[in-house]
């Protein structure tokens, strides 16, 4: 009997020992790291800050430091270089190949080194500099380029050599001749939608040399007036239109819109000008609109029938 409840005893003492030891790891957070470095997480990067904005005028120099963090389990070697910044005419996704006139900013930037090696845990400020040309050089307005953070992660079980890069992207504007040019060239309103979700869609083209953010919001109020929804500030979609470029259509939705016949406005700011969009809204269920049709058709055929009757009628005839 007492070797059964030492035992028990034991076995308690135990699992709280487990329990102490799980929850004090997860506040210190060293169960994660070892996880991570035992599934494969070993060679892990970070930046402190992803996107940065500048400015340049011809023939400056502007020197300025990147700060790299290796995230991982151990120390490694890693690369840094400078590549063109710019979104895919097709598909509007960030590319890092393809030069145009609003990247040429990227051919004049320079490094101390491009090769570094980096401790666990540690950070190491990456120095840079850019050597700005003179205006007959480098188009005016918007200049883009990135600075690519190359981590090789060595091979997978396939054998295939795995290499991450980090990109810190550089929106640049050279001195010269600006052109703010941007404008709403389509939306839509739904006339009609069945259940409570209005989704609306609009579409800028930037027809400048400077980049600008396109932010949308809508404004639903009552048939007979009364603010119902408006697009809260942080949540006003926004969509980064480059020089010369035409993003792909954007979403403004009320999510929670319930039944009812509104007054929607769509708004979308750019370079600080609203263009707004008005249109009447009906939220309503198939089944009410199909009950509405059939009443409108009795009432027609109401009217119809009445008017026969009356043209139809021996007092009518007798007049004649």
């Amino acid at each position: 009997m007492k070797t059964l409840l030492a035992n028990r005893l034991k076995m308690l003492l135990a699992s709280l020992l487990v329990v102490f030891s799980a929850y004090f790891g997860i506040l210190t957070g060293s169960p994660v790291s070892a996880v991570d470095c035992e599934t494969g997480n070993s060679r892990a990067v970070s930046l402190q800050t992803a996107s940065e904005r500048l400015s340049f005028k011809p023939n400056e120099t502007v020197k300025k430091t990147l700060r790299v963090k290796n995230n991982g389990c151990e120390t490694y070697t890693f690369k840094v270089e400078a590549t063109p910044y710019a979104p895919d005419a097709d598909t509007y996704q960030n590319t890092f190949e393809k030069e145009s006139q609003w990247t040429q900013i990227s051919r004049y930037i320079g490094f101390e080194k491009t090769e570094y090696s980096l401790a666990a845990g540690e950070s190491i400020d990456v120095p840079y500099t850019i050597n700005v040309p003179s205006e007959d050089r480098i188009a005016a307005g918007g200049q883009y380029a990135a600075i690519a953070v190359i981590v090789d992660k060595g091979t997978n079980g396939n054998g295939v050599n795995i290499v991450q890069r980090v990109m810190y992207q550089i929106y640049g504007q050279m001195a010269g001749d600006i052109a703010e040019d941007g404008a709403v060239i389509d939306w839509n309103i739904p006339f009609w939608i069945a259940d409570g979700e209005l989704r609306t869609t609009y579409t800028v083209k930037n027809d400048g040399n400077v980049d600008f953010g396109a932010y949308g919001k809508l404004t639903v109020t009552g048939l007979f007036g009364g603010t119902v929804y408006e697009t809260p500030e942080k949540s006003r979609e926004y969509v980064l239109a480059f020089p010369e470029t035409t993003p792909p259509e954007q979403e403004v939705s009320w999510q929670d819109g319930h039944f009812g016949i509104f007054w929607v406005e769509q708004s979308v700011e750019i370079f600080g000008k609203t263009t707004t969009h008005t249109q009447l809204v009906f939220i309503l269920p198939i089944w009410f609109l199909i009950l509405l049709t059939i009443a409108l058709i009795l009432v027609i055929a109401v009217i119809v029938r009445e008017v026969r009757k009356r043209r139809h009628s021996p007092s009518r005839k007798g007049r004649k």
